[in-house]
């Protein structure tokens, strides 16, 4: 390994380190109450450093925004040729519970919990920032599509962006909204939302080639499932009365 390399590597660890960093203190402190001197302190470096990399607080606030994003993208681009060698519902089923696995994350409550008192700064620092959140997961459910639908498992007329919205949005609210209510009493068992999610969205994008799949699938359950006998239980005779006279 040369020394660019070493550098290189040593570089994006610092970076990765400062932007977890700020999503920490951003979350907690919000935008207002977090200066890039407390970022720098709670990473090890001076000041300075954070100016190598952003330029600005404004700057790292969308680094933080990309970085999230970015790992929620990379989270569908190594499942494509997986969910192609699975019938659709399968398939549907393995993503949406790494989505889920992924949403309940430290990292991902404190997004939420940043998204939602600081979200609208995204419109204050401008158009090419709100392109971000959906950028990279855009270009990731293009590719899962457009191998769906060659594939022959999703009908022609499915909108790639209707189908990143419909499947992504449902499971970032639901688990949320599980954390939120607190994981003693969820409004909504997870394992629940994923089959009924999945079916809906299966119902919506399927080929008749996918649903042909998925009946063979169940006639193959119900011809394996053993038959299972009622137990009857026999009546029992009534004690005859005596009559008396």
């Amino acid at each position: 390994m040369d020394g660019t390399t070493s550098a290189g590597g040593a570089d994006r660890n610092k970076r990765g380190a400062l932007l977890s960093a700020a999503l920490e203190l951003f979350s907690e402190q919000g935008f207002a109450g977090t200066t890039m001197r407390a970022v720098a302190r709670a990473v090890g470096v001076r000041e300075s450093a954070i100016y190598h990399h952003f330029d600005s607080k404004d700057a790292l606030f969308l680094g933080v925004v990309e970085y999230v994003v970015e790992r929620r993208s990379d989270i569908v681009l190594p499942e494509v040729e997986r969910i192609l060698d699975l019938p659709l519902r399968a398939g549907l089923t393995r993503l949406a519970n790494l989505f889920v696995q992924h949403m309940s994350t430290v990292e991902e409550r404190r997004f939420w919990r940043l998204m939602t008192t600081e979200g609208p700064r995204l419109h204050e620092i401008g158009f090419e920032a709100r392109k971000v959140l959906l950028a990279r997961p855009r270009a990731a459910f293009f590719q899962l599509h457009d191998a769906l639908r060659r594939a022959g498992r999703m009908r022609d007329d499915v909108s790639p962006e209707i189908f990143m919205l419909h499947f992504i949005a449902p499971i970032v609210f639901a688990v949320n909204l599980y954390f939120a209510a607190g994981r003693e009493s969820p409004p909504i068992p997870l394992a629940r939302l994923v089959r009924e999610h999945v079916e809906v969205t299966a119902r919506a994008i399927e080929t008749p080639l996918s649903a042909a799949e998925a009946g063979a699938q169940l006639n193959e359950r119900s011809v394996s499932r053993p038959a299972t006998r009622r137990r009857t239980t026999a009546a029992k005779p009534r004690p005859s009365r005596r009559r008396t006279s």
